[in-house]
């Protein structure tokens, strides 16, 4: 996930910055689960 603070048309507070990570944290660990299932 890439975060760019400062923006051509305009800026985010940092309550959605939070919920962006939070939905970051969890689609990444999604991500590993299914991949070391797939791994094994």
């Amino acid at each position: 996930m890439e975060v760019q603070g400062s923006g051509e048309e305009s800026t985010f507070s940092e309550a959605e910055l939070n919920t962006t990570l939070e939905l970051a944290r969890g689609g990444i660990g999604e991500l590993v689960a299914k991949q070391r299932a797939v791994i094994g």
